[in-house]
């Protein structure tokens, strides 16, 4: 019998691509959402749809918090957070800096392509530069997560049902291969290479095959499985509420405490949900991956604990 959980999420401010250098100092965006039990979620769906009409939000294709008349959102904000409060679901979100991504694309890139020049063989393979898109990428550590508090309150088979708001379908295209990837981590994997011998002027197909090491934690996610689907509904705009919150609460304490790392405790210390939120860094464990990978390069190290 699997266990069933749900995973509602929406994104907030920057989007694009990793090429893209940061519009401001300390640009970020970020996703978040919150867990329904699979027992509860359509009691959970008819309250936040009840919640949802009592506010004018119009005809637009998507239905945000934003599109709420100015007086009444802060009503709508509240009205989501009593909801989350009362029930005292678990939150989640994962942010990260503009540049910390567009410099790590730019060293990757720099990297393969100083391999490229330093090879010397007469068989050309095709390479085209990085330009990976922030929201993927903040989708992959974000399911991360979810993974990992789902292997925290269930011990056999599990099911995540992600649900978004309506994004264009190539973006949950690269979601879902992300997170089968993920799911994948510790078994072999083939992959085939187009390449080119320019001495014998014919086209090759090269096999590569990669493998590591399982764990007991890579032994466990065969055992997790997911969907990802979108809607428009009051569960994609309470997850609208919660994302908008979490990216001005960042970027609040960005402005105050300087380039902290995003996924910590003190980045989103001052939002009334804050202590809801799963996976949060203390500064007294291990930093998280996002934190290490796409920090700004005005980012001093210890200051996450301010």
């Amino acid at each position: 019998m699997s266990n069933d959980l749900y995973l509602v999420l929406d994104e907030s401010l920057a989007k694009g691509h990793a090429t893209r250098e940061e519009n401001f100092d300390g640009e970020l965006g970020v996703i978040a959402g919150y867990f329904v039990r699979g027992s509860n979620i359509q009691r959970t769906r008819r309250a936040l749809e009840t919640i949802r009409s009592s506010f004018d939000i119009g005809e637009d294709r998507k239905h945000h918090v934003t599109d709420v008349a100015a007086s009444e959102q802060q009503r709508a904000r509240k009205t989501i957070f009593d909801h989350f409060d009362d029930r005292e679901l678990s939150l989640i979100y994962e942010a990260l800096y503009v540049q910390g991504l567009h410099n790590d694309n730019r060293r990757t890139n720099e990297l393969m392509q100083k391999a490229r020049e330093n090879r010397r063989s007469n068989v050309s393979i095709p390479w085209r530069p990085e330009n990976e898109r922030l929201l993927s990428v903040i989708f992959e550590h974000v399911f991360g997560k979810a993974v990992a508090y789902a292997l925290d309150h269930f011990d056999s088979e599990i099911n995540i049902s992600v649900i978004t708001d309506t994004l264009d379908d190539a973006i949950l295209d690269e979601f879902r291969q992300r997170a089968t990837n993920l799911l994948a981590m510790g078994e072999p994997k083939e992959t085939q290479i187009k390449a080119y011998d320019r001495e014998k002027n014919e086209p090759l197909v090269l096999a590569g095959r990669s493998s590591m090491t399982g764990n007991s934690f890579t032994r466990r996610l065969r055992n997790v499985t997911y969907s990802i689907a979108k809607e428009d509904s009051g569960l994609t705009f309470a997850a609208d509420v919660l994302a908008n919150s979490v990216g001005y609460q960042l970027m609040q304490n960005v402005k105050a405490k300087g380039k902290i790392d995003l996924n910590s405790r003190a980045a989103i210390a001052g939002h009334r949900l804050e202590h809801y939120f799963y996976g949060v860094t203390d500064g007294t464990g291990m930093r998280n991956p996002s934190d290490t990978i796409y920090r700004h390069p005005g980012q001093t190290d210890g200051n996450d604990s301010i």
